[in-house]
């Protein structure tokens, strides 16, 4: 099931720490805030969730792309049963300097510079953290809840072929490199052999499948993965997780190219 939506970057012409270097093509973050230069356009984050927007609130409205407070003349608007609700998402984290003056809690140091290396994200899970705070004045203790952002954890480095073989000629001589003879080698020669083997009947299977489908009226264009499942070339530059299989296409309305 591909993850809604709930991070949001947009232009500001606000001193921000957070910017897009159009030289290097991509986002880099410094130490204190700086007004922005045609070279180094500033960004502001905005993370969002479902929850009802009421007065004095800030959202985000995804069909503007664009940031307003909730008040009294626009509340009844974004109350649910109104269509204009689905455009607007209540704001909970930003980098966002005059929200966060307004009590939005900030976006953390910790997720910002691993945004700044996974540019793509789109949507973050988010938690509510209970902190207790030691109150000197009233000498108890006060609980507050923040939002925390999971960041993601790396996707495991794909093996390559020499180190499953390696590996497999390992385990398979009980965990030792070599027989003092040559099974080891003949092990690892084969290993990597059978696996070039599958490689090509992968492809020759494959062939049977499309490599590209085009809709008929050149809007969309839809990425071969695998196995008879497609993404469109939007969806795989951006790192959805949606795909589609080839029976779903119509033959009338999508145009069919193989290798």
């Amino acid at each position: 099931m591909e993850k809604k939506r709930n991070l949001w970057v947009i232009p500001t012409d606000k001193p921000s720490r957070f910017y897009f270097n159009n030289n290097d093509k991509c986002f880099q973050l410094c130490k204190v805030s700086k007004k922005s230069t045609p070279l180094k356009i500033n960004q502001n984050i905005y993370i969002t969730n479902d929850k009802e927007i009421k007065e004095g609130d800030w959202y985000y409205n995804k069909v503007k792309k664009s940031v307003h407070k909730c008040d009294s003349k626009d509340n009844g608007m974004l109350r649910p049963n109104h269509c204009h609700i689905y455009d607007c998402k209540k704001i909970i984290l930003t980098t966002d300097q005059d929200l966060i003056k307004d009590g939005v809690q900030s976006i953390d140091d910790e997720f910002l510079k691993w945004f700044v290396n996974n540019p793509s994200c789109e949507s973050v899970e988010v938690e509510n953290e209970r902190v207790v705070l030691d109150d000197v004045n009233y000498n108890f203790d006060v609980v507050e809840y923040n939002y925390k952002i999971i960041i993601p954890k790396e996707e495991p480095k794909q093996e390559t072929l020499e180190e499953a073989a390696e590996k497999w000629v390992f385990e398979t001589n009980g965990h030792k490199w070599s027989n003092n003879d040559d099974s080891a080698g003949d092990n690892y020669s084969s290993f990597k052999e059978g696996a070039k083997w599958q490689q090509e009947q992968d492809k020759i299977k494959f062939k049977n499948y499309p490599v590209i489908i085009v809709r008929n009226d050149d809007k969309e264009e839809f990425i071969h993965l695998s196995n008879g499942m497609y993404r469109t070339k939007w969806g795989i530059l951006h790192d959805s997780i949606s795909s589609t299989p080839l029976e779903s296409f119509d033959k009338s309305k999508f145009t069919f190219y193989y290798e």
